[in-house]
């Protein structure tokens, strides 16, 4: 058995083992998520691959793809008005106005 608790290692050709370090979990987190959230609009996730190139800057089109998607409407209930979160007011001069609801403060205390 090696170190790692499996009874065989990787063919020394593919230049891997089976150690993980940070950057290998967060990759793992981001293409996960990005994966995830194209499978969630029916769409491939497609990132860039061209030698040189580092994971980072591949995963950066991806992300900035995903951001760009979802800024104002893009996100689920960007618009929504509750009585939970918000309220709607008239202030002294008949301006309509949004705050936090006083559920939001009440609860603070």
């Amino acid at each position: 058995m090696s170190e790692h608790g499996f009874g065989f290692e990787c063919p020394t050709y593919w230049g891997k083992t089976y150690s993980m370090d940070l950057d290998d979990v967060w990759n793992g987190f981001y293409i996960y998520a990005l994966a995830m959230d194209c499978y969630e609009i029916g769409q491939l996730l497609v990132l860039p691959h061209s030698k040189g190139m580092q994971q980072r800057d591949r995963l950066e089109v991806g992300i900035r793809a995903r951001n760009l998607r979802l800024e104002g409407p893009g996100q689920e209930a960007w618009n929504h008005a509750c009585d939970l979160c918000c309220y709607v007011f008239k202030d002294e001069n008949g301006a309509m106005r949004i705050s936090l609801s006083k559920h939001y403060f009440e609860d603070m205390h």
